[in-house]
């Protein structure tokens, strides 16, 4: 379910990307990640205006799932790469962000965006490794 949502996310299918959340999905970011958003970011047309205005500064961007992490209650910990230029400058971006999914049934309830992996760690329950991502 996730990995399709990245995949359709990615050809710039908002709709599909969101077809296994919730109508009321909740998305919030945590930490120091350079985003002004409101908290939460809720429901599906709010996501997807979010993400309107928020990739329209970027060309070439995307979403690259490096790591898919199941958790207690419900929870999926995906560490995740993002690349993009940015429109009309071409400047190159990189960055690793966490994403921390609640998944009840078959539907995604919320997504929290995390800087710091052992933030998400935490989040979710797990014990960090010592291991980060490059």
């Amino acid at each position: 379910m996730l990995r399709n949502a990245y995949a359709a996310f990615n050809r710039g299918d908002w709709g599909a990307a969101l077809e296994n959340a919730h109508p009321e999905i909740e998305w919030r970011l945590h930490g120091e990640l350079g985003i002004d958003v409101p908290d939460p970011v809720r429901g599906r047309e709010a996501l997807k205006a979010f993400w309107a205005d928020f990739f329209d500064v970027w060309d070439d961007y995307r979403m690259e799932p490096l790591d898919f992490s199941e958790a207690p209650n419900g929870r999926v910990l995906v560490t995740v790469r993002f690349t993009a230029h940015g429109q009309g400058s071409s400047v190159p971006i990189e960055l690793t962000y966490f994403w921390v999914y609640r998944v009840r049934g078959r539907a995604i309830v919320s997504v929290d965006l995390y800087a710091d992996r052992s933030e998400a760690l935490e989040a979710v329950g797990l014990r960090p490794t010592g291991f980060s991502p490059s």
